[in-house]
Order: C-alpha cells, then sequence, then structure tokens
C-alpha cells in the first residue's frame, strides 16, 4: 500500500498543475483586450487567438486541443499553424457598413481644390525667387562668391523690390490652371466617347466582358454594398499580372475588373468575393471619382513642369542659331530654370497629397470589403495577391500610372529602389493593411460591435 501512495503522488502533482494552468489561463488572456470575454463569443475569432485551435469558436461549435498545444511547446522546433478565419456577424456587418464614408466625397474633393490653389499661389513667388537666385548664381559663376552671404542679401534684396517680376510670375498659376482645364476636358471627352469614364479605363486595358459566373459574384456584392442595379458591370483583363481594379466617376458608369493574373493565381472562393468586395468599395466610397479628379488637378503641376522644359529646349536652340541677343537668351534660359525646378517642386508636393488620399482610400475600401464578406478573408487574398504578382516585368502601375490609384495591388518592387519608390506609393504595404484589417476584428470584440 504505502508504494501504491508514493506512486500516485507524481500523477496527483500533475492534475494539480493541470487544474491551475486550467484557471490561470484565462485570467492571462484577459490581459489582452483583443480577447477578453467578448472577443471570444460564438461567431469571432480574435487576431490574438491564431494559430491556437484551442480558442477557435465558430456558431454551435468549441473545440478542444490542448494536448496538441501543450505538444508544440515540448518541442524543440516550432509548429507553424494554420492561420484561423476571423468572422463578423450580420450586425456588426451592417454597423461597420454604414460607418464607411459615400460617394461623391464633396469635401474630400472641396479640400484638395483648397490645397490646389494654396500650391498654384505659392509658385509664382517661387517661381519670381528661383529666377533671381539663378540670375544671381549665374553671374558670379561656380565659384567660392556662392557661398558669401552679400551675393544672397543681393538676391533677396532684388526679390523683394520685384516678387512677381512685373507681373509675368503670374504666368506660373496661368500655366497650371490651363493644364488642370486641359486635362479635365480630354478626360471627359475621351471618357465621353465610349460611354463613361470606366469603359474607357477598361478599354485602355483591352479588358472584355467577364463570364456569367463572376459577373453575378460582383451583382451580388453590389447589391449588398447599396449600388444601383445593373452597376458596376464586370470585366477581365487579358494581362498575367495578379490584379483588379475599379474605375468610374459614378456608380452609374463603374465596372470592376480582374486579370486573367488574378483568376490564375489560386485563390479561393472567399478571396475571390474578399477582392471584388473591394473594388465595389472603392465605388460605393467615391474613391474613383475622387481620384480621378484629384489627378487632373495634380496634371497642372505638371503642366508647368512641362512648358519650363519646353522653353528650356526652345531657348538652348535660338541661342544655338544666333550669338546675338545673348541677354535675351540667357534671360530665356533662367526664366525656364525657374519654371523647371518650381514645377518640380508643386508638382512632387502634389504629388506626395495625391498619394496619400490614395493609400487612405485603400484602408477605406478594405474595411468595406470586411463589412461585405465579415470575414478576413481579403487578408489572405492581399498575401496571394502580393506572391503571385511579383515578377521582373513592368507592372499594371507602371505601364498606365495615371491609374495606378485604381489596383487593388501596386506590387512594389523590393530593395532600395523600392523602398524610395514608397514614398509615392498609391498603396500602403500589404503587411500594413492585413495589420488594419486585424484592428477592425479586435476592435468589434473589444467592444462587441464592429
Amino acid at each position: 500500500m504505502p508504494r501504491r501512495s508514493r506512486a500516485s503522488l507524481p500523477a496527483a502533482a500533475a492534475l494539480a498543475l493541470h487544474l491551475i494552468a486550467l484557471v490561470a489561463r484565462p485570467a492571462a488572456w484577459s490581459r489582452d483586450r483583443s480577447t477578453d470575454s467578448q472577443s471570444l463569443r460564438p461567431g469571432f475569432v480574435s487576431p490574438a487567438a491564431r494559430g491556437r485551435p484551442s480558442v477557435a469558436r465558430d456558431v454551435g461549435v468549441a473545440g478542444s486541443h490542448r494536448g496538441q498545444r501543450r505538444g508544440a511547446a515540448a518541442s524543440s522546433a516550432p509548429l507553424d499553424l494554420p492561420r484561423m478565419p476571423l468572422t463578423l456577424t450580420p450586425e456588426q456587418q451592417g454597423v461597420l457598413l454604414r460607418s464607411a464614408p459615400g460617394m461623391p466625397r464633396h469635401k474630400e474633393v472641396f479640400i484638395s481644390g483648397l490645397l490646389w490653389l494654396a500650391l498654384g499661389l505659392a509658385s509664382v513667388p517661387l517661381s519670381s525667387a528661383l529666377f533671381f537666385a539663378l540670375k544671381g548664381m549665374l553671374n558670379v559663376g561656380f565659384s567660392s562668391a556662392l557661398l558669401t552671404p552679400d551675393l544672397w542679401v543681393s538676391i533677396g534684396s532684388a526679390f523683394l523690390a520685384d516678387p512677381f517680376l512685373r507681373g509675368k510670375a503670374w504666368g506660373a498659376l496661368a500655366v497650371i490652371a490651363f493644364g488642370s482645364l486641359r486635362q479635365h476636358m480630354e478626360l471627359a471627352a475621351w471618357a465621353g466617347a465610349v460611354g463613361g469614364l470606366g469603359a474607357a479605363a477598361v478599354r485602355a486595358f483591352g479588358g472584355k466582358k467577364a463570364p456569367r459566373d463572376l459577373a453575378a459574384r460582383v451583382a451580388r456584392l453590389g447589391a449588398r454594398a447599396g449600388l444601383p442595379p445593373g452597376s458596376p458591370e464586370t470585366y477581365v483583363v487579358p494581362a498575367s499580372e495578379a490584379n483588379a481594379f475599379a474605375a468610374g466617376m459614378s456608380a452609374k458608369d463603374s465596372v470592376v475588373a480582374v486579370t486573367q493574373g488574378l483568376l490564375d493565381a489560386g485563390l479561393t472562393e472567399e478571396e475571390l468575393d474578399a477582392v471584388l468586395a473591394h473594388e465595389i468599395g472603392h465605388i460605393r466610397n467615391g474613391d474613383t471619382g475622387a481620384g480621378m479628379r484629384v489627378a487632373v488637378m495634380i496634371a497642372g503641376f505638371s503642366s508647368l513642369l512641362s512648358f519650363g522644359l519646353n522653353m528650356l529646349d526652345s531657348a538652348s536652340q535660338d541661342r544655338k542659331s544666333s550669338s546675338s541677343d545673348d541677354d535675351d537668351n540667357g534671360g530665356a534660359l533662367v526664366c525656364a530654370g525657374a519654371l523647371i525646378f518650381a514645377g518640380g517642386l508643386v508638382f512632387a508636393l502634389g504629388t506626395l497629397l495625391q498619394k496619400w488620399v490614395s493609400r487612405r482610400h485603400e484602408f477605406e475600401a478594405d474595411t468595406a470589403a470586411v463589412a461585405l464578406t465579415g470575414s478576413d478573408a481579403l487578408s489572405r487574398a492581399l498575401a496571394k495577391i502580393e506572391a503571385a504578382g511579383t515578377g521582373t516585368g513592368r507592372t499594371l502601375a507602371e505601364k498606365n500610372p495615371q491609374f495606378a490609384h485604381m489596383y487593388i495591388a501596386s506590387h512594389q518592387k523590393s530593395g532600395f529602389l523600392g523602398s524610395l519608390k514608397g514614398l509615392f506609393a498609391s498603396h500602403p504595404r500589404v503587411e500594413e493593411r492585413q495589420a488594419a484589417i486585424d484592428r477592425i476584428f479586435a476592435r468589434a470584440g473589444g467592444r462587441g460591435e464592429a
């Protein structure tokens, strides 16, 4: 009997430790806001529960795999468990969808217009200041005099005496306004010739009508998003890159297009629906129309840069063909240089504004996709698209940069050059988008609502 009693001590101790672990584990989880008792209710699996099959719960299902977790902890090699699906209830989907922005984003376009006007007005004194600076630097040449305070004092005095070059500097604003107006008219004519901006964009990519089952998917998601019946139309673009985009100034002329590469990327049914829901989210939020309006504004800044380059080319040709009027040609070269620098600066600032707006739109469209599908399938789809779309060939964004803000993925190149381009990227990195999707589910679990 004593021998049996001593043999039972390890078993009793193990049982006691197991019971303590069962009691202590919920307390440890409660320290994480995303995994409290509300987040573990049926129908929701928190991001912190990934890779923990013991806390994966579905409607009417509660599983336990604690033995597997103990075995994984005891093993020296880490166990790579699959990502557990995250889901929202229909009520949470409705709340999340109602919180999304809606078309046509009048406030955003108005603010962008004010910023366009501010940059345009800033280009006037900027062009004048650069004119006096370049003129003063050319007078002294490339010498130590460039570093003397007297030179820059004289340049500043000349600028303050005539900050608008006797009114000629206002020509910079006129060039910007004319460039934006011209781009708007060309865009309207281009879209009007084929029945809308969406159809024109698809035609530029060589898109064709999508198969009936794919069009039915888009129609179902569009109806769920509250879009008018019959919109958006669905197309397939013959490109090997895995990508998709939405286009159109409004819901009525909107389209959703997917590449053949996306259809061949091995997406599941849920993941394909999530990608389509993301594009429909762009249409519902008014991103497609607002994005093109902002692009038209930014085109005006590039017009100032192009005008300066054309002026420089013309002045250089005149200087080579004639030895007379050297002062006039020299003044034209200085003026061209000032417009090039001013146009490049305001164009860079305007592009930064455009890309910031585009990145924000991507996060909001991701939120709409989660609301329409009720799952985190988009997070998995983004990873597959990024993996399938990388390669040595030119991407759609590189071939048609004017539509870069419409794609679901920009497929940025890695390395130093890719990091540099990231400053002007139209899309956030996939990791950032996945983290934002995780936060949606974490907030849903923390508050009990989307």
